[in-house]
């Protein structure tokens, strides 16, 4: 089953770490780590291994397996934006891929998390907002809506007693229903940024936002209230004795990207759907200082860098630093970067890690690694060289 919580094991499974020679100019300052030959030379055998012969738009999670999976699409549809090769997709392309991925939406309008062999991408609630990501890329929306969501959203009482559930998983299992199964604060965090992600991506043709209102304006405010002002972060007593700050670096990343993408809107889609509440993380500093105390020696907040605590751990370096107007540790945040550059620039770079296990075992694996650069290269544009600029998409569509 692939996963998109942390795995202490893959963290420590590393003995042997790539050395990055960082580029340097003539006067020996840093320049930037070189991604092109993972783009020009790796990028598209890393794609190829996934496609499902005769069906165009369907990939497997699994390489070479020929077995269509709901993530897959979105999958590939995620490392294409990362690379900035998403607008060499056409109308054509783009509805292939479409096609493809509401074939997997059930009629209550969440999206298989499996495949036809049990292969999980991840839980029903993670998939509704992964998945609807795939899609809303490429300008495209699912065919039904989320009946639980709008149930859920339209009662004040009943999203904030699922959110406090969720919040609270380490303290009591919440309903199945609402938990879709999970268990620690970390993949339970994914299914608070679902419900509003949803709802956001949707928007355009649903205009769920609108009818929402008194739910989005609430949202933030909530939620802000709900954070551990010790650490910034979102994140129990209960989930931290059980599972280490580090499990609430990654749920916190997901409630972190809704709140960034509600800071982030254009004026005129904000005023299309007016909300009263403040999406400013209500810790910065304290935030920050937990992400960059976490940081392994490795240079990543796993000992690989594969994982996807590696994008959650720098994105809560580098947004509350932007929110502090860069006056508190960027620096720091500037020297997490590289280290994280190094090791990340090092894996992709390296055809052996990207086409197999490592990397290879499962599609859902590269997104990760990309959104890792992208994150880094709009904050530090000289510090990673790429063919063309790797935007970060999660600020125009809310959900990894």
């Amino acid at each position: 089953m692939a996963q998109r919580w942390y795995n202490p094991a893959l963290a420590t499974s590393v003995a042997v770490m790539l050395v990055v020679v960082r580029i340097t100019d003539v006067a020996g300052s840093p320049v930037s780590y070189d991604v092109t030959k993972f783009e020009t030379s790796i990028l598209d055998k890393w794609i190829e291994q996934y496609k499902v012969s005769g069906q165009p738009g369907n990939y497997s999670m699994k390489p070479k397996t020929n077995i269509p999976h709901p993530y897959s699409p979105s999958d590939v549809l995620h490392v294409l934006c990362f690379t900035g090769r998403l607008g060499g997709l056409n109308d054509t392309d783009k509805n292939v891929f479409a096609s493809a991925i509401k074939s997997f939406q059930r009629s209550d309008g969440f999206f298989d998390h499996e495949d036809s062999h049990g292969q999980s991408g991840g839980s029903l609630w993670h998939a509704a907002g992964y998945v609807t990501a795939g899609l809303t890329l490429i300008d495209r929306f699912p065919l039904y809506r989320n009946t639980l969501f709008e149930a859920i959203v339209s009662d004040t009482a009943v999203w904030q007693a699922t959110i406090d559930a969720l919040l609270n998983v380490d303290s009591k299992k919440p309903p199945m229903n609402i938990s879709s199964g999970c268990s620690t604060g970390y993949p339970c965090a994914q299914n608070i940024a679902s419900l509003m992600s949803w709802f956001m991506m949707t928007n355009a043709s649903t205009n769920g936002l609108g009818r929402h209102v008194n739910f989005v304006n609430d949202y933030y405010t909530f939620l802000a209230g709900k954070a551990d002002a010790s650490s910034g972060l979102w994140c129990s007593d209960d989930q931290r004795k059980k599972n280490g700050l580090i499990n609430c670096i990654g749920g916190s990343f997901h409630i972190d990207f809704v709140f960034q993408h509600h800071t982030l809107v254009s004026p005129a889609q904000r005023d299309s759907t007016p909300t009263n509440s403040s999406s400013l993380f209500p810790f910065p500093k304290q935030q920050m200082d937990s992400a960059l105390s976490l940081q392994l020696p490795s240079g990543g907040w796993t000992g690989d860098g594969i994982a996807y605590l590696n994008v959650d751990g720098i994105y809560q370096v580098t947004r509350p630093g932007v929110q502090l107007n860069k006056q508190y540790r960027w620096d720091d945040a500037e020297t997490a970067c590289d280290r994280l550059m190094k090791l990340v620039t090092g894996v992709l770079n390296d055809e052996s890690k990207v086409l197999g296990p490592s990397v290879s075992s499962q599609s859902h694996a590269l997104p990760a690694l990309v959104a890792a650069v992208a994150e880094c290269q709009k904050h530090f544009p000289d510090m990673v060289k790429t063919t063309r600029p790797w935007p970060m998409c999660l600020d125009a569509v809310p959900y990894i």
